[in-house]
C-alpha cells in the first residue's frame, strides 16, 4: 500500500495525488465515498500541486526516524523517573518495564476522522473521548 512512510509535524489533512488527478477531502477512506472535496486534472494546478507536495516531502523524516525519536523520549522519561525520591525502586523498575514495552511497531488510523496514533492507548483513549470506533492499524 504504502512505499515510503514520512512524518511532518504540525501538518492536517488528506490528500491525493496522481500523475493524471488531485483530490482533497476531509475524510478519504476506502470505508467512505467522497461526497465533498476539491478534484482537478488540470495540469497546471498538478504541477503547482507536485510542487507543494515535493516541498513538503523534502521537510518531512523518515517515519522510522521518527519512531525512533518517539522510542527515545520514552526511554529519556524512564530514565528521569529513576531518580524521583518518592517512588520505591520497585515501582520505579516496573514503570521502565512498561514504557519499553511500548515497541513502536505499528500506527493507528481512526476510520472516522483520519487522526494518527504511534501507541495503541492513545488511540484507544481517542476512541473512548470521541466515541469513533473503528481503529485500523498500520504495521511498520
Amino acid at each position: 500500500m504504502v512505499d515510503e512512510l514520512r512524518h511532518l509535524d504540525g501538518i492536517r489533512g488528506n490528500f491525493i495525488l496522481s500523475d493524471k488527478e488531485f483530490m482533497a477531502a476531509p475524510d478519504i477512506s476506502q470505508a467512505k465515498p467522497l461526497t465533498e472535496g476539491i478534484h482537478s486534472s488540470d495540469e497546471k494546478m498538478l504541477n503547482q500541486l507536485r510542487c507543494m507536495f515535493e516541498t513538503l516531502w523534502h521537510h518531512s523524516v523518515p517515519a522510522e526516524a521518527r519512531i525512533r525519536e518517539l522510542e527515545l523520549e520514552s526511554e529519556d522519561i524512564d530514565y528521569g523517573i529513576r531518580h524521583e525520591p518518592e517512588l520505591d525502586p520497585d515501582q520505579i523498575s516496573e514503570h521502565g518495564r512498561k514504557r519499553r514495552s511500548k515497541v513502536i511497531d505499528r500506527f493507528y488510523v481512526c476510520a472516522r476522522c483520519g487522526s494518527v496514533f504511534v501507541y495503541m492507548e492513545d488511540s484507544e483513549e481517542h476512541k473512548v473521548s470521541t466515541g469513533h470506533k473503528e481503529m485500523k492499524e498500520f504495521p511498520i
